[in-house]
């Protein structure tokens, strides 16, 4: 069994887009892997738009061919129904981008997000 992720980016319209990753979904694995290689509004959108990860690599091309399953992204209406599918079921961790940095949260216990930070000397 592996800990799951939702990772997301909030839209200009205020819609999240998020593709589920099946492994190493913790911070200091996939918390590591948005904030050194996938933050930027580009490369954010690349990760959370691209759909189903085994799991998240440095190079999202290695991620995409690893991967097991081809499940596209989900779209949600705003940021309390991205968090609300996800509370205590399906996911562990739920990541978000807000245009600038890398928000996450457990999914298990209080919805409570903060701000993903060099997690480097945690690994």
């Amino acid at each position: 069994m592996g800990t799951s992720a939702m990772v997301g980016i909030i839209k200009e319209d205020g819609k999240i887009h998020a593709s589920y990753v099946h492994y190493d979904g913790y911070v200091s694995h996939t918390g590591k892997m948005l904030i050194e290689h996938y933050n930027t509004p580009e490369t954010a959108a690349q990760v959370s738009e691209g759909g189903y990860l085994s799991a998240l690599e440095r190079d999202y091309e290695v991620s995409r061919e690893r991967s097991v399953n081809s499940d596209m992204m989900v779209s949600f209406d705003n940021k309390h129904a991205f968090v609300s599918q996800h509370t205590g079921f399906c996911t562990d961790y739920v990541y978000l981008f807000d245009g600038e940095t890398w928000e996450y949260a457990e999914t298990y216990g209080p919805m409570t997000f903060n701000k993903v930070v060099d997690v480097s000397n945690n690994v």
